[in-house]
């Protein structure tokens, strides 16, 4: 098959901001890692990809496996993509949800939908948004955090609640992508904790102890593959001083995961990975589930963020298979006839993506 990869970070995304490439960014690092483990992995099986790539990040060209196309201006890049992906078999396309990112780059390829091989339609709007996360789990009966979502504005106030919990809570863009922005704060925040926070929608969710872990799943038409939770690594800046009662970012930088979990908090987390599934709408391709399980048990276990899209937990991920889990994630999604789900060949990983 002919693959369009599209990465927004490396592939022109950044163009259309108007940013420079900030090679300190851990989203920069984790999208440039995805967008050559997929590369990788493809041409290894057979498949001839091109990638679409920011001129400034030409001097990698030579790491990649397969075409590249450069993209030098903002204003090409959606026509670009379209056309690249007109000339080929499907598409893998990754794309932060913050700023509707990931929603913007469905609509340029509204058009070529049964080519993509990643979730679109209905999942994605909800996947972009945290709340309408919520809602859509919480309907079917799988919880998240107890959560207030939050317009702000410098033009109005906040809408509180008569009574909340005391602290500590958890401060996130709605549309947030990886721990960006996410803040914890000691205590539920006023008016005035809030004044230097962007415009925009947030979301304020009650603070859950517990471990920090991840499911990946492939959904096709014919089977759903999950593959083995991971718990995650964050790192926090050196610089950065604890001060009590004050935001402090939360967790920090996503860096790695742990594998494996203790049996059991595995099989509770494949448990939360697999209801989620059955709550969302009809879809394909790859989705991610962050969650948190519980101290207090099984029965507070909380999906806490879904990505409808390739996760950079997937670098990791290949290392704990004997055989190519991309090729497997193509033919899973397209429906195609697989052989039993691999099991993992290495007994433990700590896989890291220094930031």
């Amino acid at each position: 098959m002919k693959i369009v990869l599209f990465e927004w970070m490396s592939c022109g995304g950044l163009l259309w901001d108007q940013v420079p490439v900030s090679h300190q960014s851990s989203l920069f690092h984790e999208g440039l890692a995805m967008l050559m483990a997929l590369a990788e992995d493809l041409n290894r099986s057979g498949h001839s990809t091109l990638t679409v790539l920011d001129h400034r990040l030409k001097h990698r060209a030579p790491a990649f496996p397969g075409n590249f196309i450069e993209i030098h201006h903002r204003s090409s890049l959606p026509r670009t993509l379209v056309s690249a992906i007109n000339f080929a078999d499907a598409a893998l396309v990754i794309a932060p949800e913050s700023g509707s990112r990931l929603l913007l780059c469905h609509q340029w390829m509204k058009q070529f939908a049964d080519s993509l091989l990643v979730p679109t339609g209905q999942i994605v709007t909800i996947g972009s948004s945290k709340s309408r996360t919520a809602d859509c789990l919480t309907a079917a009966g799988v919880q998240m955090p107890f959560g207030i979502p939050l317009n702000l504005s410098s033009s109005c106030s906040p809408d509180w609640p008569d009574h909340v919990d005391t602290g500590p809570w958890i401060l996130k863009p709605d549309d947030g992508a990886g721990c960006e922005a996410i803040v914890r704060m000691a205590q539920f925040p006023t008016a005035e904790d809030l004044k230097n926070r962007p415009d925009g929608q947030w979301r304020l969710e009650k603070f859950l102890p517990g471990v920090s872990c991840s499911v990946s799943a492939v959904v096709g038409p014919a089977a759903t593959w999950l593959l083995p939770p991971t718990a995650q690594i964050f790192h926090q800046p050196r610089s950065l001083p604890y001060i009590p009662d004050q935001a402090l970012p939360w967790p920090g930088v996503w860096c790695g995961f742990d594998f494996p979990l203790l049996p059991e908090l595995a099989q509770r987390a494949t448990d939360l990975a697999r209801r989620a599934i059955h709550a969302l709408p009809g879809f394909t391709g790859h989705v991610g589930m962050d969650m948190i399980l519980s101290d207090a048990g099984p029965a507070d276990d909380r999906i806490v963020d879904l990505n409808p899209r390739m996760t950079s937990s997937w670098v990791g991920l290949r290392q704990l298979f004997d055989e190519n889990i991309t090729e497997r994630m193509v033919l899973v999604t397209l429906g195609q006839a697989v052989s039993p789900d691999p099991q993992p060949v290495v007994p433990s990983l700590r896989f890291r993506i220094d930031p």
